[in-house]
């Protein structure tokens, strides 16, 4: 008889590794860990799914040890990068009606939320972020139109 379990977490690190989706530089993974005991013995099973922000959603998942707020950090991360990695996102909460994304067509199976993101200077935006399954990417609203490009590119 075995009994499993997952833990899961993100780290930042350094230098930066490609994400697995786009090669696109990172500093950001999120690590599950698997322990399943068995009568005489124990295994840990680690993983490493090195993601950037754009690519990297986190959602609930019991298999993994994911919850709510591994998506809702995940969000937030997506946010201030758009943001040149600047600034906060004080206020993420899920949708569950995608239609009141302004510029947002509808498609099967994507998830959106309302993110409320606070630039250095104090300055307030009201976002929307859609995470599409099909492209498995985050596509951000703002001022109700879809955001295409970051603010500033980091160097």
């Amino acid at each position: 008889m075995s009994n499993d379990q997952a833990q899961s977490f993100v780290i930042t690190f350094t230098p930066a590794h490609p994400c697995f989706s786009c090669e696109r530089l990172t500093t950001h993974a999120h690590v599950t860990i698997s322990i399943t005991a068995h009568d005489k013995y124990s295994s840990i099973d680690p993983h490493i799914d090195i993601r950037c922000p754009l690519h990297g959603y986190y959602g609930p998942d019991t298999l993994n040890g994911h919850t709510e707020q591994d998506a809702l950090d995940s969000v937030a991360r997506f946010v201030i990068w758009m943001h040149a990695d600047k600034g906060r996102v004080p206020l993420v909460s899920s949708i569950e009606d995608l239609s009141a994304v302004p510029d947002y067509e509808l498609d099967e199976g994507d998830m959106a939320w309302h993110a409320r993101y606070e630039a250095p200077d104090g300055a307030r935006i009201d976002s929307y972020v859609v995470y599409g399954v099909d492209e498995w990417k985050f596509f951000l609203y703002e001022r109700g139109v879809q955001v295409t490009e970051r603010r500033e590119e980091v160097a």
